[in-house]
């Protein structure tokens, strides 16, 4: 005979397994999606022109009386600017930082649903759904 619990509790995991179903799936749709040669969008190829700009040396801002294209932050273009040195393509090393940019928005995420609601929870599932959610609609 099974427990009335016992069918709540599985009932009441299934949207955590869903969340980490999903989530599998975006992190193995980003590791296809870093390696592919053409651009998927046009602000991919505007982030590689500033990483490479930025990486070369180019000025990223421009006067203030002028017309700004560029509202990053620095960081990001000699970040993406220096991996995609090291790796022959601005596009793929943008698509591997956001990526892991991702990822650690979800670890951290649970770790700050971990300190709301105690470590013996599950605090894995906040992170879980971030990354599905995200991952689904951007």
């Amino acid at each position: 005979m099974v427990k009335p619990n016992g069918i709540l509790s599985a009932l009441a995991a299934i949207p955590g397994l869903v969340y980490v179903a999903i989530s599998a799936v975006i992190v193995a749709a980003m590791a296809c999606r870093v390696g592919t040669i053409y651009s998927f969008n046009v602000n991919e190829g505007w982030n590689a022109f500033w990483a490479s700009a930025a990486w070369n040396g180019a000025n990223l801002y421009p006067p203030v009386g002028d017309l700004k294209l560029n509202n990053y932050p620095p960081l990001w273009f000699y970040l993406t600017g220096a991996l995609g040195h090291l790796v022959g393509d601005d596009i793929r090393a943008g698509r591997a930082i956001a990526g892991a940019a991702l990822l650690l928005n979800g670890a951290v995420i649970s770790l700050i649903a971990r300190e709301i609601i105690g470590a013996g929870k599950s605090c894995w599932l906040a992170g879980a759904a971030f990354v599905a959610i995200f991952g689904l609609f951007y």
